[in-house]
């Protein structure tokens, strides 16, 4: 929890078969072609001339392979899998998709923050003094804890499911594939085999299914190594939290700290992956180690199949975070409707200044640790503590902690930015890029943390966190 590094069950963004070593085949670079009778002219389509190819018959129902023209073909692969090119083209693409997802819902996601907190808060409050319950705590646990919380969630499915169509269309094209591909080389020199890099880049959409893909290497230590550093690739479920971060701290520049996050996160990988080498020594050569998986044939997505595809896996990603989501909240809710010694006249359970409550008075204790980074605020760390659950769970626990009543009064971006300014000394974007690095780096989901347990034992999943 990745919008998903959560529940086991959330469907991640780019689909995960068990990585098994093929026979070394290079990408090639001339795709062989047959006739298809999808194709106009007589134009020819690519066909895979490998025993496992990564797009399945199924998968093919939903994409027609067609590449224009070979010349075409042959430029696309020289492209992203040369070394020196490969990289810099996924970067630069994933870039530019992230700067389009985050424009195109914008719109969006204003138009259902304004619904949730306006007709439906206040339809919520009216059905509550229709039956006597307004201003109970009933109505606090209802309005102010599951609706702000679950409520500013949804308004970042707009933008999950942007990147989700995005990342999907990117791996069924065999652009993933074959941007792994050019860092082959790169993840030899590490110790590693071909077959982490993609392991890794699947990541990118879920980091549990990419640690259970680990265990299907040949290497005790590539397993192990390879599912130490999957929980360091960025996932969709960290997204919302960069954006809502963004928003506050450099309002205009979500697309551009989205990215950087990004970019961060694969110099992290990097970084850890040497260092890994430098303490485990060099791996033993493994029979097999040297191949990397037969890229797929180029495909150009269809619409409305594409449409179709994204549409499910959002529909089941909602379904799998909402149990996690719902149960964070109401557990962050209880604990910050709890009164303590010393609160104001007139507090009870359910209406308690968030300072004098079990939530506030634990992380107000742990907030100087953070001081010195610039967002040391109680707020700011019981969000980090709900991100050990599942890391969308930090953009509930923001809007609920931040609140000022049933209702918030002003937004969640404009309540964080005013709490980082004061926990900084007046440096908002210095305190939220600090934020975002730490949540990128800091302690993984529990799923993921079960995840890597299965994969390499208690011993090293402990050590890793």
């Amino acid at each position: 929890m990745g919008i998903a590094s959560g529940d086991p069950t959330v469907v991640p963004l780019v689909s995960v078969a068990p990585v098994v070593p093929a026979a070394p085949v290079p990408v090639p670079s001339r795709v062989a072609r047959s006739r298809c009778r999808h194709c106009p002219s007589a134009q020819h389509c690519p066909a895979p001339k490998t025993e496992a190819p990564l797009v399945s018959q199924a998968e093919s129902e939903l994409f027609r392979l067609h590449v224009p023209s070979s010349s075409r073909a042959r430029f696309i692969d020289r492209l992203t899998t040369s070394p020196w090119t490969g990289l810099p083209v996924l970067i630069a693409t994933v870039w530019a998709l992230i700067a389009a997802s985050t424009a195109a819902s914008q719109p969006l996601q204003a138009g259902l923050n304004n619904l949730i907190s306006g007709p439906v808060s206040s339809a919520a409050v009216r059905g509550l003094r229709a039956v006597g319950l307004d201003g109970s705590w009933v109505s606090s646990f209802l309005v102010g804890g599951l609706l702000t919380g679950v409520g500013q969630l949804l308004t970042f499915v707009p933008l999950y499911a942007f990147v989700a169509a995005s990342l999907i269309a990117l791996e069924r094209s065999g652009f993933l594939a074959r941007s792994s591909a050019a860092a082959h080389s790169l993840m030899r020199r590490l110790g590693l085999p071909g077959e982490s890099m993609l392991i890794l880049v699947l990541g990118f959409g879920c980091n549990v299914p990419s640690i259970g893909a680990a265990g299907h290497l040949g290497s005790v230590r590539h397993r192990r190594v390879t599912a130490i550093l999957a929980p360091l690739v960025t996932c969709t479920a960290r997204l919302p939290v960069y954006v809502l971060v963004a928003q506050a701290a450099l309002p205009g520049r979500s697309a551009a700290v989205v990215a950087a996050m990004y970019a961060m996160s694969i110099g992290i990988v990097l970084s850890v992956a040497v260092i890994l080498r430098v303490v485990m020594g060099s791996p033993a050569a493994v029979p097999g180690d040297g191949a990397f998986p037969a890229a797929p044939p180029l495909c150009r997505p269809l619409v409305l199949p594409l449409l179709a595809e994204t549409l499910r896996r959002l529909v089941a990603f909602i379904r799998g975070v909402a149990v996690v989501v719902t149960a964070a909240v109401a557990v962050a809710w209880l604990l910050a409707a709890i009164p303590l010694g010393g609160a104001p006249a007139g507090s009870g359970f359910g209406h308690v200044p968030l300072g004098h409550s079990v939530l506030g008075r634990t992380a107000g204790a742990v907030a100087p640790v953070f001081g010195p980074a610039g967002f040391g605020d109680p707020a700011v760390t019981a969000a980090l503590a709900t991100g050990v659950v599942a890391k969308e769970a930090m953009v509930a626990s923001f809007a609920q902690t931040l609140s000022s009543g049933p209702v918030a009064a002003t937004s969640t971006a404009a309540a964080l930015r005013q709490r980082l300014a004061d926990s900084s000394g007046g440096h908002p974007g210095g305190a939220g890029l600090a934020l975002c690095a730490f949540v990128l780096a800091y302690a993984p989901c529990i799923p993921s943390f079960a995840a890597q347990r299965t994969v390499m034992g208690a011993r090293w999943a402990v050590s890793s966190v």
